[in-house]
């Protein structure tokens, strides 16, 4: 052991720290083309990524345009079946109310008829009356 202690030369050790130097600058050399291989995968990925999220959004926006139409037609039929619905009651109250009318016209008649009549036998009985008093005179 000694032996190999004696043989370390300051030109050996030279070499050594020269073959050191150079694996440090070879692995330097190394990460540097990793981080520039690193920053080129990750740029890839990050141009990439914003076309599916720029795909993503045209679809989404395609998507809510559609349920926006089929909403907009469901809706309008809608709309159209209760506007006839109403359309078919407010003319069945029509109806009905030209039925009340024309019974109210008629129970009108009918008062009059009846209040003629009182009046007419009114008229009667007070001419009775009077032919009475004119008699008895």
């Amino acid at each position: 052991m000694e032996a190999m202690r004696n043989s370390w030369t300051d030109e050996r050790l030279d070499d050594g720290f020269d073959r050191v130097t150079a694996d440090i600058a070879v692995l330097r050399g190394e990460v540097g083309f990793l981080r520039k291989e690193l920053h080129a995968e990750a740029g890839s990925l990050r141009t990439e990524l914003h076309a599916e999220i720029g795909a993503l959004r045209k679809e989404m926006h395609e998507e809510i345009g559609a349920i926006r139409k089929e909403f907009k037609v469901e809706l309008r039929t809608e709309i159209g079946s209760l506007r006839q619905e109403l359309k078919t009651d407010i003319g069945s109250l029509r109806e009905e109310n030209k039925i009340l009318l024309q019974e109210m016209h008629a129970l009108h008649r009918t008062l009059l008829q009846g209040g003629a009549a009182f009046i007419a036998a009114l008229v009667g009985v007070v001419a009775a009356l009077v032919g009475v008093i004119v008699t008895q005179l």
